[in-house]
């Protein structure tokens, strides 16, 4: 995959962020990945895909990291069935995104 995965969701959007983005591809344990990593840390989200490598998922414990994996799991599917049913894709008002990425900060 090669798009991020926009907000489908309000859950999805407070728990993992507005935008599970993807970090470009580099060889695993190279200093390239770990480089490509750090930079996509500034989009405040708790979720990756690693360009052929799979997913990255973060969080404040390892029980949220678990968590926050699942969810990227259920909008990764959900993403995919809408895709493969050549619609539209309906993302979460910018209003709405604004508003929870508030309410993820305090």
């Amino acid at each position: 995959i090669d798009r991020p995965i926009a907000a489908l969701f309000d859950e999805i959007t407070f728990e993992i962020g507005a935008e599970v983005d993807v970090i470009p591809y580099a060889v695993s344990g190279s200093a390239e990945l770990a480089q490509n990593v750090i930079s996509k840390l500034g989009n405040n989200c708790y979720c990756y895909i690693l360009q052929n490598h799979g997913a990255l998922s973060l969080g404040k414990s390892l029980d949220q990291a678990w968590k926050n994996a699942e969810l990227l799991e259920k909008v990764a599917q959900i993403y995919y069935y809408a895709l493969t049913a050549g619609k539209d894709i309906t993302t979460l008002p910018e209003d709405a995104i604004d508003q929870i990425n508030k309410m993820r900060k305090s």
